[in-house]
């Protein structure tokens, strides 16, 4: 786990470079040291299994799974063994499976990785890169056995995010999210408040 984690810190890293060198913003090196000098890198395991599946179909209407949203991350990197990750798809509305290694290559394939963009980007971005809403499906009673590590990559828990001041060449004039930072999003869950928190950042109007 500990190879594996230092591995997809340094692609998620690898990935994010190009991704903010694609909003032309003027120096993205600034950002890119917070990042790899003070941000927070963070592994969440998932095991979801038949055994378990059944004894809560049992004993109440309980389901495995994660209910729709996004990761208050810059990249989340997700390694499952078999499918159940479904994004939304904003174009349509509807939701897509995240084909697992075995769906990608037939007879199978290995080493396979989803990517999911996250708030922080999103904000980063001022909307140019959008959080993918995600969610994870109940597993059917005779057929569960999942396991889903995801490599999360952030700012600092007391980093301010903000839209970044420039992009494209010209000054940012109208940015369309507040700056909060990982501290603010952890007060916000803790208030029991149910709108999502990269709802309360966007500004209206």
């Amino acid at each position: 786990m500990g190879k594996y984690s230092k591995e997809t810190r340094n692609l998620s890293i690898s990935l994010l470079k190009p991704m903010l060198e694609s909003l032309h913003i003027t120096d993205p090196s600034p950002l890119l040291h917070k990042v790899t000098s003070e941000g927070m890198h963070m592994m969440a395991v998932n095991h979801y299994h038949t055994g378990l599946q059944q004894q809560l179909l049992s004993n109440s209407a309980a389901q495995i799974g994660i209910p729709p949203h996004t990761d208050h991350t810059l990249i989340t990197v997700l390694l499952q063994t078999s499918p159940g990750l479904h994004v939304l798809d904003p174009t349509d509305g509807n939701w897509k499976d995240a084909a697992a290694p075995s769906e990608i290559i037939q007879g199978g394939a290995q080493n396979t990785l989803q990517v999911l963009v996250g708030d922080q980007l999103e904000v980063l971005s001022n909307g140019r890169y959008r959080g993918a809403v995600h969610r994870v499906s109940q597993c059917s009673p005779d057929n569960c056995s999942r396991i889903s590590v995801a490599s999360l990559l952030s700012f600092g828990m007391d980093e301010v995010v903000e839209p970044a001041a420039e992009m494209d060449g010209d000054e940012l004039l109208k940015p369309f999210y507040k700056g909060r930072s990982l501290r603010d999003l952890l007060d916000h869950l803790a208030s029991g408040e149910k709108l999502p928190f990269i709802e309360t950042l966007r500004i209206m109007g």
